[in-house]
């Protein structure tokens, strides 16, 4: 499963084109499951298109995508959102994010501490937590290096964060063959029906 939509968006983007809202509900999956599609493309924009933001590099290109595959290969991992934070508003949908992922260190992520969001919650941050997404997502869920590629996808700095070009190269998809969609979730349809 992950292959097929990792290798769709990487065509996408490698013609320019950004989806911009990956989401399980924008996934279709074959009944018999051997294939799984993007669509919905209303929101999809040309890279060429985006304008350019001073304050986040990165945060307006192909890697939102990327980002938006990691939420949902873990969604169908764990069978639900990792976040826990879909009806919060923005800043509290970070907070979710940072308690599940860590807070970002100036070498993970430079500048991210002086943003206006981390200095006003700075005193909720714990700055030494780390990053607890193995536990919600256990090697009897996924492999080393299944979470190599769920880690990568979601790194919470833009620049640092896998495209899906890159996601295809790591050792996961070494073997990897166009038909098999295995997750190690017994049924992958309704895992993404469920969420």
């Amino acid at each position: 499963m992950m292959w097929q939509l990792l290798t769709a968006a990487a065509g996408i983007h490698a013609r320019g084109v950004i989806h911009r809202d990956i989401k399980p509900q924008n996934i279709l999956v074959a009944d018999d499951l051997s294939a799984v599609k993007l669509c919905d493309f209303g929101l999809a924009i040309r890279a060429s298109n985006l304008p350019p933001t001073l304050d986040m590099p990165g945060s307006l290109d192909a890697r939102v995508d990327a980002w938006s595959l990691g939420c949902v290969m873990a969604s169908v991992v764990t069978g639900r959102s990792v976040f826990n934070a879909l009806n919060d508003p923005p800043d509290e949908e970070l907070f979710a994010i940072l308690r599940v992922l860590g807070v970002p260190d100036e070498d993970a992520w430079p500048g991210f501490l002086d943003t206006p969001f981390a200095v006003s919650w700075m005193p909720k941050l714990d700055l030494r937590q780390p990053s607890v997404m193995r536990d919600i997502v256990p090697e009897t869920a996924l492999s080393d290096q299944g979470f190599q590629v769920l880690s990568g996808l979601l790194v919470c700095n833009p620049e640092r964060r896998l495209t899906a070009a890159d996601a295809l190269k790591l050792p996961w998809f070494a073997h990897q063959d166009a038909r098999e969609t295995t997750l190690l979730v017994p049924n992958k349809a309704q895992a993404l029906l469920a969420l």
